[in-house]
């Protein structure tokens, strides 16, 4: 027993230096670095418990050979060790900025308080019955029947912890998720063992291992906060920020970026210039409330840029304020070693995810959103432009996620006449975009920023969404409707899982396949052309229908193209639009026979008048697209069209 007991004065020991440590480096400040101190505070009292529930009775005699005093300590002992799992998981919670979010759901605080409830009732029975453990009168320790039933607690509360960790792993850099993760099964096993093995009394020495790795790991102030300012770091800023979007908390941050200065640093020194980061950094940091205390946050950036995060429950009103309070304060002059200094200020507040829904554009405006901000004035995210959003995040992929979950995208008809038929029987949907001022913004604009991007899958998979499920609320047959056409872009045939998303779309909308006739877009690239080949023969098997558009704008001859089993090939509208011209006359002629030839249907596009119509009727077209007959139109006037046109159109 003497060896164990100091085995344990050495755990004892290491988490007072923890303690001490954590004074020293300052690292009492934060959420994060006081959900450690209470897990510190409550092991560094369940060994105390331990030791005195296993001191020998020579060391204070009088006390230590009371049978009271070892009653005492093992009930302070059962109590803390039960409570360690949960201390735990609310150090995981804050180091992945999940804590609230779990706080808020009843049925997570029940999965937690109900070991809780059932340990400590068991620990308070042992008061009445002795069926945990007592002493004897001699002061020896005996295990009684309910002991394993809070062993049983104990083990599901870290089962829950361990659960905990892992759902939220992608909050938690590697590094930190290890050394937290090792935390579970060292103490489990040490639990295993100590029941098994009474005498043998681990637990407190694995858990204390397994704190210092956390201490050396995770809790790191030298990466978190930069004392000589009184803020903490980028790389605090950039795991916080991450956290934020991948748990969708809402958040004000403040954005101050001194402009002018690197010619502060190089007028007055880098010492000097250290001092007046920290006055600033002094002055973007608010007066708090106690409620307020755990929702500012001050970070520096470098380069003379600072923000401030600002939780939801301080408000927005209250981030606001603070947004003028600072541009006020930083307006006037400064005096630093008897030279007055005047700061060249852009202060922007912007409120994540709502306002920059994907964390990567928000990542890529942090460093250069200056400069398109008025000097001494706030700006507010929202109450800017589309275009001056567009040039702050620098991408399209902020505008575009945020029109689709504003429901700000949507499709537009137009119709397509069939010349046989001498009737229009199909359509081509075509994707629109609203802006935040109400303006229609054509694909011609958003589009090429969108392949380029990558934000292309995002407006695709609307669309393909909206077509399929309109095909399906309209009852086609009755419209005079045997397909819609719709546009896939290049980019998106390379997308590996694009022909599980069309099935998928298939089966979730109960459609006809062959009521759909996809279009690939015609590219110069022999290696797009050659994918668009493979994906049209996987597909073509399943039943679905193809086309080529815009035929006529690449390079493509039509000998490539034959090698791709295309139903429909559309001639662009730079060709057709041409027709007057006797060359392009002879060449629009040339195509149109080569392709009828090869058995394809023949669209010709852009066409917008009648009398153009007519000549593509002689030509033998078996279909005519244009303004001449209808302009792209909304869901609702599509029907209406189509119903007042059901018996057929003649070109005159």
């Amino acid at each position: 027993m003497g060896r164990v007991y100091h085995f344990n004065v050495g755990a004892l020991c290491v988490q007072m230096i923890i303690l001490f440590s954590i004074y020293f480096r300052k690292m009492y400040r934060g959420r994060t670095n006081k959900a450690f101190i209470r897990f510190v505070i409550c092991v560094l009292l369940d060994t105390i418990f331990d030791i005195m529930s296993s001191i020998p009775n020579y060391v204070l005699p009088g006390v230590t050979d009371k049978v009271i005093f070892r009653e005492i300590s093992s009930y302070g002992y059962f109590t803390m060790r039960l409570l360690t799992p949960v201390f735990f998981m609310n150090l995981v919670g804050n180091v992945s900025g999940t804590w609230d979010q779990f706080n808020k759901k009843k049925i997570c605080k029940c999965i937690v308080l109900v070991p809780v409830i059932s340990g400590i009732a068991i620990i308070v029975s042992n008061l009445f019955t002795n069926n945990v453990f007592y002493y004897t009168a001699d002061g020896v320790y005996h295990r009684g029947e309910l002991l394993k039933f809070l062993y049983t607690c104990g083990l599901l509360l870290l089962i829950v912890a361990m659960i905990y960790l892992l759902i939220n792993q992608k909050y938690i850099e590697w590094e930190k998720f290890v050394s937290m993760s090792l935390l579970i099964p060292i103490n489990l096993l040490a639990l295993v063992i100590q029941f098994f093995y009474p005498k043998l009394l681990i637990e407190m020495f694995a858990i204390t291992i397994s704190t210092l790795l956390i201490t050396v790991t995770v809790i790191r102030p030298e990466a978190e906060v930069d004392p000589s300012i009184a803020a903490k770091t980028y790389h605090a800023f950039r795991d916080d920020i991450r956290r934020y979007y991948l748990s969708k908390r809402k958040v004000n941050v403040i954005f101050v970026k001194i402009t002018n200065h690197k010619a502060i640093n190089q007028l007055l020194g880098n010492d000097t210039y250290r001092t007046i980061i920290h006055d600033i950094a002094v002055v973007i940091n608010p007066n708090k409330t106690s409620i307020q205390k755990k929702e500012i946050t001050p970070y520096y950036l470098d380069n003379g840029l600072f923000a401030v995060l600002i939780g939801e429950k301080a408000g927005e009103i209250y981030a606001t304020e603070q947004a003028n309070r600072i541009n006020r304060e930083l307006s006037r002059e400064f005096k630093v070693a008897h030279i007055m200094v005047k700061f060249d200020t852009r202060i922007m507040m912007v409120r994540i995810p709502s306002d920059v829904p994907l964390h990567s554009s928000f990542v890529n405006m942090i460093s250069s959103f200056h400069k398109n901000l008025p000097v001494g004035k706030v700006c507010f995210f929202k109450n800017m432009t589309e275009k001056e959003k567009r040039n702050i995040t620098n991408d399209i992929d902020t505008v575009i996620a945020k029109a689709i979950e504003e429901g700000r995208f949507c499709m537009y008809y137009q119709p397509i006449y069939s010349v046989k038929e001498q009737r229009f029987t199909c359509a081509e949907a075509l994707i629109r975009m609203i802006d935040e001022e109400g303006n229609l913004v054509l694909p011609a604009v958003f589009l090429p920023s969108a392949e380029k991007s990558g934000a292309i899958h995002l407006v695709g998979n609307f669309a393909m969404d909206e077509v399929f499920g309109f095909a399906k609320r309209m009852d086609m047959k009755a419209l005079g409707l045997e397909f819609i056409e719709f546009n896939i872009s290049p980019i998106q045939v390379m997308n590996r899982n694009l022909d599980v998303e069309i099935r998928n779309l298939i089966k979730k909308h109960d459609m006809k396949k062959q009521n759909i006739v996809i279009e690939f877009r015609e590219i110069g690239s022999d290696y797009v052309m050659n994918l668009v080949e493979k994906k049209v023969k996987e597909y073509q098997s399943s039943g679905v229908r193809f086309a080529l558009d815009d035929y006529g704008t690449g390079y493509s001859n039509l000998q490539k193209i034959m090698r791709i089993p295309f139903e429909f090939i559309k001639i662009d509208q730079s060709l057709t639009g041409e027709i007057n011209d006797p060359k392009m006359q002879a060449v629009v002629e040339n195509t149109i026979r080569m392709v009828k030839d090869i058995d394809v249907k023949v669209t010709v596009e852009g066409i917008e008048d009648m009398s153009k119509a007519r000549r593509f009727e002689k030509l033998g077209c078996d279909y005519i697209q244009g303004n001449c007959f209808a302009e792209p139109m909304r869901e609702e006037d599509f029907i209406e069209f189509m119903k007042k046109n059901r018996n057929g159109l003649t070109i005159e």
